[in-house]
Order: structure tokens, then sequence, then C-alpha cells
């Protein structure tokens, strides 16, 4: 399977709602190999849960693709979403809950999820970062590793 990656910036503004949704082909299986945040606003504490929401995003305003690491690859239509006509529902149960810690060598606080055999999305189903603790305003930076 091909390797992509995408990492991006994302500053929420919205409760309830999520931080990102990634969001599957519609023909391609994939693989989440890794996913990290760095959140920055290290004064506060804030939590987060990963999970398949009930209902996907509805007509993203915004996607970001993913690039191939070998640029031999073919592109991919595996997507991130981050602002929505309608928004992702919250998942009923998590696969991975966490609170992102202090790092000496990044400024903030960073929370990585690594997946070895790879957290499963089927074609046409999206996987969501929900915050469990809201904090307004908060800047993030993400990074997702996938094979397609």
């Amino acid at each position: 399977m091909p390797q992509y990656s995408c990492a991006f910036r994302v500053l929420t503004a919205n409760a309830n709602t999520p931080i990102f949704e990634v969001r599957s082909s519609a023909t391609d299986y994939t693989l989440i190999t890794e996913l990290g945040i760095s959140v920055y606003l290290p004064n506060t504490v804030s939590a987060y849960g990963l999970g398949v929401p009930q209902a996907a995003g509805i007509s993203p305003k915004t996607s970001l693709a993913f690039t191939p690491n070998d640029p031999n690859s073919n592109p991919t239509s595996l997507s991130i979403a981050t602002d929505w006509a309608a928004p992702p529902t919250s998942p009923t149960t998590f696969v991975r809950r966490g609170t992102p810690q202090k790092s000496s060598s990044m400024a903030g606080n960073t929370m990585v999820f690594k997946f070895p055999r790879g957290l499963g999305l089927s074609p046409g189903s999206s996987l969501v970062l929900w915050p469990t603790a809201w904090v307004q305003n908060q800047l993030y930076d993400v990074w997702i590793e996938a094979d397609v």
C-alpha cells in the first residue's frame, strides 16, 4: 500500500465540532498509521477522543489533500476537512482518548497516536478528533500518516 501524509494547522472556534475529519475515498480502504497533534495553549488542559462519527460531515468548506510519500505514487482522494456546512456528529465511542503532554522540544503540548498495524477506515467513511474538554480558540498543528 502506498504511504501518504498530511500536515496542517487549524484554529478551532466552534464548540461541539471536531478539530478535523479524515475522509476516506469512496473506493479505497485506508490504514491510519500515525496521528499527532501539538496544542498551542500550554496553560490549559484539554482532552480528546478519536473515533468514527455517528454521521459524517456534510459539504466540507475546507478540504486538504494527502501527499504521497513516494512521488511516483498515484494521488489519493483521502482528505481532511476542518470546516463544514454541517459538521460531523460526536462518536458514540472512541478508539483512543488522550491529553497532550508537555514536551521540552516543542512549544505547547503534544499527543501522538500510533497504530503499528493501522487503524482501518472503510471506503466512504470518516474519522474525527473530538474535543472532550473544550477550550475555544486553540491552535493545533496536526500530522497524519496513512497507507491507502
